[in-house]
């Protein structure tokens, strides 16, 4: 019954919203794992708050009956609330954060500022014009960089506290590209423009084994996509063209892919 209840709570919202705001109803088709679902896009602008919003339900064929699934964790695809130098909210996969060989700068997650100050992911940090710290929320990890050591605007310093078997932490000097040494020993690089991120670790612990980490993001008004690699492979896309969708996701070993018609 409870299952019943929200679906047809879904299809109220979804409907109730494409009408007043003069949105698309979509069917999603997943062609590779035969999924179908309905999802409603909508765009909502205001005062300085962006909106872009997708509320999806899926069906998916068992014995010849289609049977929903729900997702209610996903709703938002963008958000941002702008009120700029005092704070800004995010959800998108945009970040200007310090370079760190401690955290990942393309994630597709929420990203609080207030006057230098944020919470990106499970990440708190600080950025200033003379220092900037970056620290996981546990403490264990930590990042503190300088800009311009000696005077020189195009090198930066880090130093870095990471409690690991391989050592106690890391130092690193660069702008853009960066090598570092202590607990990793490696290159890295990362450059943040307006609409894409770009982020790379190539380091190794044990003088053996080579390790890589790496991110990418890009966002525009037709096309969105982004990857991480730490543990595992973290992406998704968005491709707009014309009235049709194209959305892809990959988690670890999951990988999905559907396009959404307009149907509404």
């Amino acid at each position: 019954m409870e299952k019943k209840i929200r679906f047809v709570s879904l299809i109220l919202l979804v409907t109730i919203g494409t009408v007043i705001f003069g949105e698309t109803l979509f069917l999603s088709v997943s062609p590779f794992d035969i999924r179908y679902g309905l999802a409603g896009r909508y765009s909502l602008n205001f005062w300085k708050i962006d909106v872009d919003l997708r509320i999806y339900s899926e069906f998916e064929v068992k014995n010849g009956f289609l049977l929903p699934q729900f997702y209610y964790k996903e709703y938002i695809d963008y958000f941002l609330f702008d009120n700029t130098p005092s704070y800004m909210v995010t959800y998108g996969v945009i970040h200007k954060l310090p370079f760190s060989t401690i955290e990942i700068p393309t994630k597709k997650t929420w990203n609080f500022n207030y006057q230098g100050a944020g919470f990106y992911d499970e990440t708190i940090y600080y950025v200033s014009d003379n220092f900037s710290v970056l620290a996981n929320s546990k403490g264990t990890h930590i990042n503190v960089s300088i800009p311009k050591v000696f005077g020189l605007p195009s090198l930066d310093a880090f130093l870095e506290i990471v409690e690991t078997e391989y050592g106690h932490g890391n130092i690193g000097i660069g702008k853009d590209f960066y090598i570092y040494y202590g607990e990793k020993i490696g290159f890295g690089y990362q450059k943040n423009l307006p609409n894409m991120t770009l982020f790379a670790l190539i380091y190794t612990r044990d003088l053996e084994n080579i390790e890589t980490n790496f991110g990418f993001a890009y966002k525009d008004k037709n096309f969105m996509v982004q990857l991480y690699k730490s543990d595992t492979i973290n992406a998704s896309l968005r491709l707009k063209w014309r009235d049709l969708y194209v959305i892809g996701r990959i988690e670890g070993e999951k990988v999905r892919v559907a396009v959404e018609f307009p149907v509404w």
